[in-house]
């Protein structure tokens, strides 16, 4: 019987950001950047997971290419481990 925290639930598919693999979760806490993906940097943690759920992405598909690359280049200055992207999204 597998538990919750077994890896392999998790059926994770890598789709970009091969290079960041070797990026370490420093920070055990996830972290939703709703309000850094408007500009609020202050509490972006480094090491820690960004978890973009269904508000996040729909905030993004919203924006030009231009501006959501600015937007993601700017929170993965902060040091950020990854980004998750839930629920099929």
């Amino acid at each position: 019987m597998r538990s919750k925290s077994d890896p392999e639930r998790l059926e994770l598919t890598l789709l970009a950001g091969e290079a960041g693999l070797e990026n370490t979760v420093t920070r055990p806490r996830i972290q939703k950047p709703g309000l850094a993906l408007a500009g609020f940097l202050e509490y972006i943690h480094p090491g820690r997971i960004q978890v973009l759920g269904k508000s996040e992405i729909t905030y993004l598909r919203e924006r030009g290419p231009a501006e959501r690359s600015r937007i993601v280049s700017q929170i993965c200055r902060h040091g950020v481990s990854c980004f998750i992207v839930a629920s099929g999204l």
